[in-house]
């Protein structure tokens, strides 16, 4: 399950040089650990560690300390002597200390429970983080397809106008109907809609990549092959 969040350290430490025609910007990566998602589970850490402490609280003294002029200790000496006279028999506060003996293991029990919860919350910052990323190679594949469709889609476009003109001059010469024409421009035309519609996909990519990252699809696409060529020391080449 760390394994996203492990390359991600790695290539904080040393990213490669050159991915993608491109660097790979520092602020790319650091952007996924100052996420707010990664944040908020960062918090629900801290919060939970602060819990298990709280809880630990009650096995060790309480002291409180109160100012209680009015209580008398010894003597009769009058209401109205001086306290600067040092022979005062008024209390000018009171030291309490409080110690819990035994509960029949209430608070370890408690303290056992705040611990498990704060083992489970410590995976939370790093399931976080490899979701985003997940998501972020997510955008990064589904550009990387769209783009070969196009490319895929031009090639045969290219073809297809060579076919549509032999078609058309057979027509025209009636060794056969205007069918096949007809058949490969309807085709040459949902070759095109297809273009249109991939192009669309990868600028709606682009503008997901700002608003969920702050980066754009290229910084994306660069970590996604710099996660591609990090050693995975699992032997698993595939993310």
């Amino acid at each position: 399950m760390k394994f996203f969040a492990v390359m991600l350290s790695v290539l904080l430490g040393a990213f490669p040089p050159v991915v993608a025609s491109e660097k790979l910007n520092p602020e790319t990566l650091v952007t996924f650990q100052s996420h707010p998602r990664v944040l908020a589970e960062e918090a629900q850490r801290l919060q939970a560690l602060a819990e298990v402490e709280r809880e630990r609280a009650a096995l060790y003294p309480r002291l409180t300390f109160t100012t209680d002029g009015g209580t008398q200790l010894f003597g009769n000496a009058a209401d109205n002597q001086a306290r600067s006279l040092g022979d005062n028999e008024y209390l000018a506060g009171i030291l309490t200390a409080n110690q819990r003996l035994y509960e029949f293991g209430a608070t370890n029990a408690r303290i056992e429970s705040a611990q498990l919860v704060a083992s489970a919350r410590a995976l939370g910052p790093d399931i976080a983080l490899n979701q985003l990323i997940s998501e972020a190679v997510r955008l990064a594949r589904e550009a990387a397809t769209r783009r070969l469709s196009i490319e895929i889609a031009q090639g045969t476009l290219g073809g297809l106008s060579v076919e549509i003109e032999r078609a058309e001059l057979r027509f025209q010469q009636g060794i056969e109907g205007a069918a096949e024409a007809r058949r490969l421009s309807l085709r040459a035309d949902d070759l095109d809609r297809q273009i249109l519609s991939d192009q669309e996909v990868i600028r709606s990519v682009e503008a997901s990549a700002v608003e969920q990252f702050s980066v754009s699809l290229s910084q994306l696409e660069a970590l996604h092959l710099a996660l591609l060529n990090t050693a995975d020391p699992t032997g698993n080449t595939t993310l």
